[in-house]
């Protein structure tokens, strides 16, 4: 129930008996049961405080920590891109005494998490030791405007390896330094026209959605000079997978794929601690601090139990093909009501065939999860991880508008106007099922089973 329904009623109530407040115990959930309203079945709201991707699994939780063998760079209000890194070692931080008492494990790299990633460091006297990665000074391929897809984000069919950079058709793209062709050719699968250079220190840099190639294969290149145009719109030449206009640009270093966001524009030898991968004033988490971080851990004995804590817990209850769509709304913080249900059998009805016990076809993966197609649709072992697969996907930060959509009930037709819905790659097509809805006759939820 939202605050403001509840003070509107205190006000009522204190209209209702005269100036004087009378103090009659529980006097608003007498309230809320005369019209049918009971506050201990109204929606469970997200504790933004807990991990909405760590587990309380001991080893998923060295697992992910093992696994951050590159730098997360802070932001000035927090970023999500790295939500399930940073959930992990605040965690961490707090278990070994490090306070985040305003935000708690809510997987933004912020300024409290920042002062806590400073003081143990310091504690622990940790050399980052971050220069050796930045040896190389790249150019940004085309004068950068923003992006409307960054590196590591989570799609239906992947985890997106590079940084989608807005540019109009045609923009010319430059090699960020010197290094030698690996790539250049025009295909039609996903990367479309596609432009691949090596580079010194061990980097190499991958553009997709090219329309026009300057290069050939084992042709040497200097820094900025123009390789191809920029293409993704719809008709361009080497489009591929591309809904619109823009440059995706991956790079590797050492064999592994980085943000590309990390290394552009630095000198040999010169990063600067106070500039962040956005640009803004920071701090690092670095490889050299999580093994440190690791290590305290395990002399500490990190248990599931420790983990619980700062986990935001799941509703399942009793899950069955009925009531699956309300204990998703109850999970979401979301209210039971006509038009969310609506829009949720719009979306699965959008769906069409589904993954086993997987409503919207979500490729979260789950121990016991196999691939339902392709693109990594999984099937579920249970329903109760079709559950807890479609929560965490929903609230990993890419999906807000459906999410706060849902959560203020602002109705089925406006939340299937969220262009997250197309990321999802639904498209159009809930928003076309709504309008046809017929609320008499509630299409059957399939796909569960």
């Amino acid at each position: 129930m939202k605050k403001s329904l509840r003070e509107e009623l205190e006000r009522i109530h204190t209209i209702t008996y005269g100036k004087q407040v009378v103090t009659e115990e529980n006097i608003i959930d007498k309230i809320f049961k005369t019209i049918g309203i009971y506050r201990d079945k109204l929606p469970k709201i997200d504790e933004p405080k807990k991990a909405d991707f760590v587990s309380s699994d001991v080893d998923e939780f060295y697992t992910t920590l093992n696994d951050i063998d590159y730098p997360i760079f802070q932001q000035k209000y927090g970023s999500m891109t790295y939500q399930k890194d940073v959930e992990t070692v605040q965690m961490g931080l707090i278990i070994l005494g490090y306070e985040l008492p305003k935000f708690g494990v809510d997987g933004k790299f912020g300024p409290e998490t920042a002062r806590a990633v400073v003081k143990f460091k310091s504690d622990n006297q940790v050399n980052d030791n971050v220069d050796s990665i930045n040896e190389a000074y790249l150019e940004s391929p085309i004068p950068i405007q923003g992006s409307s897809s960054n590196f590591g984000e989570k799609r239906s069919y992947e985890t997106h390896p590079g940084v989608d950079l807005k540019a109009s058709s045609g923009t010319p793209i430059k090699s960020p330094a010197d290094g030698k062709v690996l790539d250049a050719e025009i295909r039609s699968n996903r990367c479309g026209g596609t432009i691949q250079i090596q580079h010194a220190d061990g980097f190499v840099s991958r553009y997709c959605h090219c329309k026009t190639i300057n290069v050939s294969k084992g042709q040497s290149v200097k820094q900025g000079e123009v390789v191809g145009l920029t293409g993704g719109a719809k008709g361009d030449n080497g489009r591929g997978n591309s809904t619109g206009a823009h440059l995706h640009f991956e790079l590797k270093k050492d064999g592994k794929l980085v943000n590309p966001m990390n290394f552009i524009g630095k000198e040999v030898g010169d990063y600067d601690f106070s500039k962040s991968s956005g640009g803004e004033s920071g701090e690092v988490i670095s490889p050299a601090m999580v093994k440190v971080l690791i290590d305290k851990l395990q002399n500490k004995g990190v248990t599931s139990e420790d983990l619980q804590k700062y986990v935001d817990t799941i509703k399942i209850g009793n899950l069955n093909d009925k009531n699956f769509y309300m204990k998703l709304l109850e999970n979401l913080g979301a209210p039971i009501s006509d038009e969310n249900m609506k829009f949720l059998y719009a979306w699965r009805q959008a769906e069409g065939k589904a993954g086993k016990f997987n409503p919207f076809n979500t490729t979260w993966e789950l121990p016991n999860s196999t691939n339902f197609n392709k693109v990594g649709v999984k099937n579920y072992a249970t329903l109760e991880d079709g559950m807890i697969a479609t929560v965490k996907t929903l609230k990993n930060g890419r999906y807000e508008c459906i999410l706060k959509g849902l959560r203020d009930d602002i109705g089925a037709d406006n939340i299937s106007r969220c262009e997250s819905l197309k990321t999802w790659g639904t498209g159009d097509l809930v928003a076309k099922v709504v309008s046809g809805y017929n609320a008499g006759s509630n299409p059957k939820v399939s796909g569960l089973v």
